[in-house]
């Protein structure tokens, strides 16, 4: 059984199929058959703990054998027996005598009394507007209605079948509404419904009938009609929307124009025919029917009962109650049950149970209304069952999604903390939703916000948003960064682009970052990009970084050029020398690559190189020497710096340490550019074959330095132009202009020093920049 259950769980949703139970039960006009035995069996149970009333109307049965019965209908001139008794019972006025024929009438489109009119007024011959189906059912009751014509229109007989009177019968009134029929206002299939004629109902358990209608006319019942003439009544009153009056008695219909007596069996008189033949009956009320007729004793007990008011009804408000219970079930069994454990579930479950057995027999007992509630009650266990059996297999899936939402978080935090962050954003998408979770995608949307992929940033935040409304500023960060995501490509702001800055002035957007490191301010501006101040958060040291737009790169040359940059980048960051710049780190991002170098707190050399900021000669000579002993270090390790000039040299007035920045950038930033017509870098202090276009070596780097040492003991620089062409004439084909025409307080010494490394043929300068270091050592000793 339990490999069973295991499986058909496997199979359906059973939450689903309690639900869709409960709902094709309250869309079902009638209980399924399947259903109606637990009814009747509560039924019977609240009948067995009611007090049984005692009955004051006194009744006798007389049942008639099977051939008497056939002569009544085939061959009345037989059933003289029967003749016998009715003829004695009806000498006394205090007698009533009902006869109860076991073939319904209610099929005759024309009622019962109308057909016996026709029949005695046209002997055997029918009327013309009586069709052949007519004629045969006239002819089938011919011998009744001869036969029992006299005791028909008797006032103390009663001739029928167990709905209809074939002769006489009550008036019925139909009682308009009034302001008090509340019931009125109910959808019509909420109302009491009587049977049609054509309905053929017969007696069923203990339900009797009390009206039935033809042709929109109604008629009273054989069980009515037989208390009519016990009570003297000549007039029913049929209320449309509250029930019966007939005289004092007045009872309210069920839904379905029923009513069910007391159903226990009665203690009364029972007869054979020969015995009613022999014995002087004492009751006043006489049913004459065929023997072991079930209608016959139900219909005895209903009158022996009717009287007492000792009968049962299904109230008119019941339907919609029973619906509006279906559907609260539905709601507990879909929604609550799910979240209480096994036991509380159970417990719930009985209570609610118990509530409703309690209120079924308790408002039967007490008030004489049959709630049949075992429809709710069958389906609430049934239900809670498919919802155990659900849960049982939904709590598997739910440890083994828990188990798998787990492996997930824990594989994005690890992706994360690697730095991976679209990746684990990946992972952690099919988790369930939690805190941790939710704090991860926040964590890994911040990570794109200051990598300033904003329109990632936007998604993911978004993504945040539709699990939780109001986690963190999560709904606030999606509003700020609308702004800055356009088309999937990130941007700074309306009026900034990469080319400009990465400073946002927007203080509710996170800071962006480059790798790891946060970007705090910009420092400054050259050719290739932008310098900014920023710290590496995981040991709180700041740095310096020097951005390289891959705006300014041709597509066709872009990955030549990155794999150059960070194969020089890397040679760059091996170099370990006190005068340069130490590399920390390098990277790229989509539209750029960087560069994290040492911070230098101090001024580049650019702020030294015009009058009146000019340093001494004595301390321009010694920045001299310190900056070609870093470049012969760096040439040594095969590395030229191709862009030495005053802003690429970090000096510190408190101490005079100086730092040489950016080996091995101009390099190949300068190569990747040259090649498509393009000059980078800064011609004003480039050597001739530089600017030519030839091969630079390590001369470029002396000539350049000699340059610098020029424009910081000057305060100008040897070559000008009013363009580029211009500049690139005087640099390649004219002669500096003496250095001590600009400064005559210099020794000669440093103009033979200038004059050497700005030679225009490479050969003539010193041949290393260690010797131009030494020669500048020498200058000192002798000032």
């Amino acid at each position: 059984m339990k490999q069973i259950a295991e499986t058909i769980a496997a199979w359906f949703n059973l939450r689903a199929l309690a639900g869709a139970l409960g709902l094709a039960l309250f869309l079902s006009p009638t209980t399924p058959p399947a259903f109606e035995s637990f009814d009747k069996f509560l039924f019977q149970i609240g009948v067995a703990l009611q007090t049984p009333p005692r009955p004051t109307l006194g009744v006798s049965i007389v049942e008639l054998p099977a051939d008497e019965i056939g002569y009544l209908i085939e061959d009345p001139g037989k059933a003289d027996r029967t003749y016998r008794l009715l003829n004695r019972l009806t000498a006394s006025d205090k007698i009533t005598v009902g006869l109860l024929l076991p073939k319904p009438l209610a099929t005759q489109p024309r009622t019962a009394e109308h057909l016996l009119d026709d029949l005695i007024g046209n002997g055997e011959g029918t009327s013309a507007a009586i069709g052949n189906e007519q004629r045969n059912a006239i002819s089938a009751y011919l011998g009744v209605a001869r036969g029992l014509r006299r005791f028909g229109e008797h006032p103390q007989v009663v001739v029928g079948s167990p709905e209809t009177v074939i002769v006489g019968g009550a008036a019925v009134q139909r009682q308009p509404s009034t302001a008090t029929d509340y019931a009125r206002w109910l959808p019509a299939w909420l109302r009491p419904r009587l049977p049609e004629s054509d309905s053929g109902q017969a007696l069923s358990g203990n339900n009797i009938g009390t009206l039935w209608q033809d042709e929109g006319q109604l008629h009273t019942s054989f069980l009515l009609e037989i208390y009519a003439r016990l009570a003297n009544i000549d007039q029913l009153t049929w209320h449309e929307y509250t029930g019966v009056q007939l005289g004092a008695l007045q009872f309210p219909l069920s839904a379905d124009g029923h009513f069910m007596p007391y159903p226990n069996p009665l203690s009364g008189n029972r007869y054979s025919l020969d015995e009613a033949l022999e014995d002087r009956l004492a009751d006043n009320l006489i049913l004459l029917g065929a023997a072991g007729s079930t209608e016959l004793h139900a219909i005895a007990n209903a009158l022996s009962h009717l009287d007492q008011n000792s009968y049962y009804r299904i109230p008119f408000w019941f339907t919609g109650v029973e619906l509006a219970l279906l559907l609260l079930l539905v709601l507990y069994l879909m929604m609550l049950l799910p979240r209480l454990s096994y036991t509380a579930g159970v417990l719930a479950t009985c209570l609610l149970v118990v509530v409703l057995l309690v209120v079924q027999l308790g408002w039967q007992i007490t008030q004489w209304q049959w709630l049949p509630l075992g429809l709710a009650v069958q389906f609430l266990v049934l239900g809670h069952l498919l919802i155990v059996f659900w849960k049982r297999r939904n709590n598997q899936t739910l440890q083994l999604q828990a188990v798998a939402h787990g492996a997930r978080y824990q594989l994005g935090l690890q992706l994360f903390r690697d730095g991976r962050g679209d990746d684990a954003l990946l992972a952690v998408r099919e988790c369930l939703t939690s805190e941790a979770v939710l704090g991860l995608m926040y964590d890994i949307a911040s990570q794109q916000e200051r990598k300033r992929h904003y329109g990632e940033a936007v998604k993911t935040y978004m993504a945040i948003v539709s699990r939780q409304k109001h986690f963190r500023d999560a709904a606030e960060k999606v509003e700020k960064l609308m702004a800055f995501s356009s088309g999937g490509a990130s941007t700074i702001g309306k009026d900034a682009d990469i080319a400009k800055t990465l400073i946002i002035s927007e203080s509710s957007i996170s800071k962006p970052v480059l790798g790891r490191y946060e970007i705090e301010r910009e420092l400054g501006r050259g050719a290739m990009g932008v310098v900014y101040l920023g710290r590496d958060p995981k040991i709180a040291r700041e740095v310096a970084i020097k951005t390289l737009s891959y705006a300014q790169l041709d597509a066709l040359q872009l990955d030549e050029f990155k794999q150059r940059f960070f194969r020089e980048a890397e040679a760059a960051g091996r170099l370990n020398h006190p005068n340069i710049v130490i590399v920390y780190d390098v990277g790229e991002e989509h539209d750029l690559a960087f560069i994290a170098m040492d911070y230098i707190k101090g001024n580049a050399l650019s702020a030294y190189s015009k009058e009146p900021d000019l340093l001494p000669a004595i301390e321009v000579l010694r920045i001299g020497a310190e900056v070609a002993d870093a470049l012969e270090y760096a040439h040594q390790n095969q590395i030229i710096h191709r862009d030495i000039k005053p802003a690429n040299i970090m000096y510190q007035p408190k101490n005079g340490h100086i730092k040489v920045t950016d080996f091995g950038v101009a390099r190949i930033v300068d190569s990747a550019k040259t090649s498509t017509g393009d000059l980078l870098g800064s011609p004003l202090y480039m050597s001739p074959e530089q600017l030519q276009g030839g091969r630079v070596g390590r001369e470029t780097d002396v000539y350049s330095l000699g340059v610098t040492l020029y424009q910081l003991l000057t305060g100008a620089l040897p070559f000008t132009g009013d363009n580029l062409a211009n500049l690139t004439y005087n640099i390649i084909n004219e002669r500096q202009r003496s250095i001590r025409e600009l400064r005559p307080d210099l020794p000669a010494g440093v103009t033979r020093m200038i004059n050497k490394a700005l030679q225009k043929d490479p050969d003539k300068r010193y041949t290393s920049a260690g010797a131009m270091a030494e020669a500048l050592r020498k200058l000192l000793a002798e000032l």
